[in-house]
């Protein structure tokens, strides 16, 4: 029995076949510090793109099943990636007759190829800033490959989403599921899953991952209309109204209820709960440790509990940060 075959069927053996046996034990799991075989396929079942309900049943009709589902993402993505990332050089080439005029590179007329590649340039090299510096202590984020493949997928969803576009710390969020795939990637043969972790589709596997965590994340990185003026009352108003501010607010009202005197301690310090909780939110604390393999536990409890389209746990992870680190904070000042 192969290694990926034995992880297998020791997952099904200790989740007694249940997919919500599964979820469970996977917050056990996370909570005291072991860990769980196939994180990225976990992961793929937790976010909806395994259909997780088909968890348990025979091997051949969840492989069906699963196989399905997966080549429908990558052929998305791939599908995505030839109408997003376009080489005008390679499309003249391949035309009968050209428009040279249309096809100039230094040409200004909208309606040119060159001028909306030159305008996704200005996109890539703001993406690929963020990229290159992605846990830097973390030497597969310094290979080239691994950064191209980031900036493709980063430049790819900002397309999807023209009115977000790239929001700086997409990046962080992607990083940690790039590199789950990849640990968790095989040579494609027969043997289920293996086509399911199949090492040619990492990027494309990936990808679904990033998009489906982003439609958990999208409120944290919205922003309001930019007003004719920021200071105006109508944009203060905005800005208190959005998703990411009202989420930490919530934390705040949570903590006052916890630990009134440490939420006492803040309010009086002025110090706002976004100072601290905008990072934690859109980063889902992945700066918070110093080891990847923390992140992957926590987010391996957060996505697990993701049943209702919501990452429930968020808050109360941050009040965890919070309370264990109460003295510092009521000790400290607002410069610390």
């Amino acid at each position: 029995m192969s290694e990926l075959k034995k992880q297998w069927e020791d997952l099904k053996r200790v989740s007694l076949l249940s997919a919500a046996q599964l979820r469970a034990l996977t917050y056990t799991a996370s909570s005291k510090g072991t860990k769980l075989p196939l994180l990225s396929l976990r992961w793929r079942l937790y976010l909806d793109i395994l259909p997780i309900e088909h968890f348990g049943e025979d091997d051949s009709e969840c492989q069906r099943i699963w196989e399905l589902a997966a080549e429908r993402e990558r052929a998305n993505y791939t599908a995505l990636k030839a109408q997003y990332i376009v080489n005008p050089s390679a499309q003249a080439a391949q035309q009968e007759e050209t428009d040279w005029k249309r096809m100039n590179p230094l040409s200004l007329d909208e309606d040119s190829p060159w001028h909306q590649y030159h305008q996704d340039q200005q996109l890539r090299t703001t993406i690929l800033q963020d990229v290159t510096r992605t846990f830097p202590e973390e030497s597969y984020f310094r290979q080239p490959r691994v950064q191209r493949l980031m900036a493709d997928m980063l430049f790819v969803y900002a397309k999807m989403h023209s009115s977000l576009q790239y929001r700086q710390g997409m990046h962080e969020l992607l990083a940690p599921l790039l590199l789950a795939v990849e640990r968790d990637s095989v040579d494609a043969i027969e043997e289920f899953p293996a086509r399911l972790l199949d090492r040619r589709f990492v990027e494309h596997d990936a990808f679904a991952l990033f998009d489906r965590l982003m439609r958990l994340c999208l409120p944290w990185y919205q922003t309001p209309a930019a007003a004719t003026s920021p200071t105006t009352a109508r944009h203060a108003a905005s800005i208190a109204q959005t998703p990411i501010i009202a989420q930490c607010q919530l934390l705040m009202d949570k903590l006052k209820v916890v630990d009134p005197e440490l939420a006492a301690h803040l309010q009086g310090m002025d110090i706002e709960p976004q100072l601290f909780g905008i990072r934690w939110y859109r980063l889902l604390f992945s700066r918070e440790f110093m080891r990847l393999r923390d992140v992957f536990a926590l987010w391996d409890m957060l996505l697990a509990d993701n049943v209702s389209g919501t990452l429930r746990l968020v808050d109360w992870v941050g009040l965890v940060f919070l309370v264990a680190n109460r003295r510092q904070l009521l000790q400290g000042d607002y410069e610390e």
